[in-house]
């Protein structure tokens, strides 16, 4: 891993990031990305927290299990929430509020977060491969060294985004932010 990422101030988000891959069987790469690798057998899939009666019950049972592969969390209100290092690949998440959320180094390859609110999110190192960004408030947010490879951010609001880099859809590292 690399030295900027194990610090003493990162132990917290390095435990998210152990936490997240309880389920799943993780390797670390050179570059210090955190790769998934193959999904557990018979990983629960909780396909629509929208339906749970408790409004918080899907953010208890997403951090409890760091996962949650092509669920429904469209709309949903992640307001500030820890989801360091959570596996939500081709998940839905349209219109989900995740300002100021903490998403370090977390696995979103293919999502969907068109209109998704994601103003001061922390993106640094996120998976962000062919997920889907129209319309999506990005304003203010860190997404340093995040993997944007093929991703849609027609619309975007990218103002005062930290983009140092990124791999941005076209394949190009962006210096934005550095």
């Amino acid at each position: 891993m690399n030295q900027r990422f194990v610090n003493q101030s990162n132990f917290p988000k390095l435990a998210g990031l152990i936490r997240g891959c309880v389920a799943l069987m993780c390797a670390v790469v050179g570059s210090g990305f955190l790769m998934l690798v193959a999904e557990a057998e018979q990983a629960p899939n909780f396909s629509n927290f929208a339906e749970l009666s408790d409004p918080n019950a899907g953010l208890r049972l997403l951090r409890a299990r760091g996962y949650c592969r092509d669920c429904n969390l469209a709309g949903l209100d992640f307001r500030g929430a820890d989801l360091v290092g959570v596996y939500l690949q081709n998940t839905n998440l349209s219109g989900a509020d995740l300002s100021d959320a903490d998403l370090f180094y977390a696995n979103l390859l293919g999502a969907n977060l068109s209109r998704a609110n994601l103003e001061g999110a922390d993106l640094e190192g996120v998976l962000l491969f062919e997920a889907n960004l129209s319309n999506a408030n990005l304003r203010r947010a860190n997404l340093t060294d995040a993997n944007l490879s093929k991703a849609n951010l027609s619309g975007a609001n990218l103002t005062e985004a930290n983009l140092c880099g990124a791999t941005m859809p076209d394949q190009s590292i962006s210096k934005q932010g550095c």
